[in-house]
């Protein structure tokens, strides 16, 4: 019989860790509560996804810091037989794609991050914002899916500024690319 794949969570094997963060919280806390997770996976990949996770938080907690409030933000980490699976949804007022430096909707080997667009975004946003963490998160996945949602979290489109109560990404990857003792 096969062993069941599990995160390490402070000495805790679980098929799921979630946790939640409010506005204002500290980074260093953030870096505190991954370091209790360990994945039992190839170490670049589990240092990887710790990175692009970060990436996605700072994206929320700016996101949510701007507009003074919001709800929590809620990290989701799960391993099934397939995929390990995380969704990172926030209370933000989710934001217009189209104001991203590339289409979204595009395969990341086709976005080129030295280009014009790319180089003007980060000139307007003061080199505070390098439109990275999300393209980032599409290249290492296998499955990404970027949507808005309701108060409620069920999702709805994004009309315009005020239309939607938060942003919710969900990425997977399969196991078999990530396991430390995969053939």
């Amino acid at each position: 019989m096969q062993k069941k794949i599990a995160i390490d969570f402070n000495g805790k094997q679980c098929q799921s860790v979630k946790f939640k963060c409010k506005s204002g919280t500290n980074t260093r806390h953030i870096l505190d509560k991954l370091d209790l997770v360990d994945f039992p996976f190839i170490q670049s990949e589990a240092d990887t996804l710790k990175y692009l996770i970060l990436e996605l938080l700072t994206n929320s907690l700016r996101a949510t810091d701007e507009i003074r409030g919001g709800l929590p933000i809620v990290i989701d980490m799960q391993i099934n037989k397939d995929f390990f699976i995380v969704t990172i949804e926030d209370g933000a007022g989710g934001f217009d794609v189209k104001l991203l430096p590339y289409n979204i909707d595009e395969e990341p080997s086709h976005i080129d991050i030295l280009s014009r667009d790319f180089i003007e975004y980060r000139e307007r946003h003061g080199f505070e914002r390098f439109g990275m963490g999300i393209y980032s998160v599409k290249v290492w996945s296998d499955v990404f899916k970027l949507g808005f949602i309701d108060e409620d979290g069920k999702c709805i489109k994004y009309t315009g500024r005020g239309s939607v109560a938060g942003t919710r990404i969900v990425f997977k990857k399969q196991l078999s690319k990530l396991l430390k003792n995969a053939s």
